[in-house]
């Protein structure tokens, strides 16, 4: 009998402690279920105030974009620094900045100084075309502080034009005249130039949005000798030019304006070879090409002028080294959809990102 108590006492024992086990192994499921709900929460919260963050930016960006979008370029990249890129994305080829949070109001509960807004751009390849990336943080008012998440977006801007078709034969990959002329005889009274060789070559890119995506080739640091070369350049010098610039894979645009040419349009050396597009801004008034000497162009030559018919007859027979080439625009035509309205800021399909919490 006495044994019989003690197994019986035993087995009491032993049923006693797996009920408690099983009991706490329940509490703990059920404590661990309710911190993955809170989490998941905390998650949900963090990527709700990045989004209406990244919301609240491309507003600004569409703002500020739409009334002087050359200016605004200026004003919302003037602090741009290398410190500001993420891996993989170095100057001079791109360009980072952070967007400064005093300037946009912030969703309840975001931390403002562990968040920020960076904008991305490839200023040589797609300088038209911004990746917004934010990283919102929760702050110390939410319980799940410290929870953060990282959206991003990218953007259209209105700093260049999309690509048009060769006039002569509808194709963008046709090859282009080796020499464009403008046959207007200029008006004295009052002075009026048609700029229709302007609009043969560069189509609705503007003179100042080509002189802007210079400035900021300049600013961010591509030369001619660096790793990826500098692609656009607009010279107001009326100096001879003697650099050989552009090569087949990487052609340029050289445009020499019409502050370069107010009193004489510069000559290219003749040593010199420019691989691309060279344009003369000369108004319509052939004297300042009177003596005008070319290097070797391989490209196109536009020149908003006629030009003396010997000249003329010497160029486009190769005599002085113009050749035409297929990819001559490809310094300035960048990328863009087709249905894309290059005049106004708008999202680039697709790139809408969760990067994880």
């Amino acid at each position: 009998m006495h044994q019989r108590g003690l197994v019986t006492l035993w087995a009491s024992t032993v049923l006693l402690i797996l009920t408690g086990l099983w009991g706490w192994l329940c509490l703990q499921a059920v404590n661990a279920e309710k911190l993955r709900s809170h989490q998941q929460m905390h998650a949900a919260q963090a990527l709700a105030n990045s989004e209406a963050l990244l919301e609240t930016t491309l507003a600004h960006l569409e703002q500020a974009y739409g009334k002087d979008a050359l200016e605004a370029d200026a004003r919302i990249w003037w602090s741009s620094a290398a410190i500001d890129c993420p891996a993989g994305k170095a100057p001079p080829q791109w360009q980072c900045t952070l967007w400064p949070l005093t300037q946009v109001t912030l969703p309840e509960w975001t931390h403002q100084s562990a968040s920020q807004v960076r904008l991305v751009r490839d200023v040589r390849n797609s300088p038209h075309r911004i990746q917004v990336m934010v990283d919102a943080k929760l702050n110390d008012r939410h319980p799940g502080a410290g929870s953060r998440s990282t959206v991003q977006q990218s953007l259209y801007v209105p700093l260049s034009s999309p690509q048009a078709a060769n006039a002569l034969t509808n194709s963008l990959d046709a090859l282009s005249p080796a020499l464009v002329l403008n046959e207007q005889e200029m008006r004295t009274d009052p002075p009026l130039c048609n700029p229709s060789s302007w609009q043969t070559v560069f189509g609705e890119l503007t003179p100042p949005q080509v002189k802007a995506l210079s400035a900021l080739q300049v600013r961010n640091g591509l030369t001619a000798n660096s790793q990826v070369m500098r692609t656009i350049y607009w010279i107001d010098s009326p100096h001879l030019w003697t650099q050989s610039i552009g090569t087949t894979a990487s052609p340029v645009v050289l445009v020499f304006s019409s502050e370069a040419c107010a009193l004489l349009c510069p000559s290219l050396a003749s040593s010199t070879q420019v691989v691309g597009t060279v344009f003369y801004q000369n108004q319509c008034q052939a004297s300042k090409m009177w003596n005008w000497q070319s290097g070797i162009i391989a490209g196109q030559l536009g020149v908003e002028s006629s030009l003396p018919p010997e000249l003329k007859l010497a160029l486009r027979s190769g005599q002085l080294g113009l050749t035409a080439t297929s990819n001559a625009h490809a310094a300035f035509n960048f990328v863009w959809p087709s249905g894309v309205q290059a005049a106004r800021v708008q999202r680039v399909a697709g790139t809408w990102k969760n990067a994880g919490y």
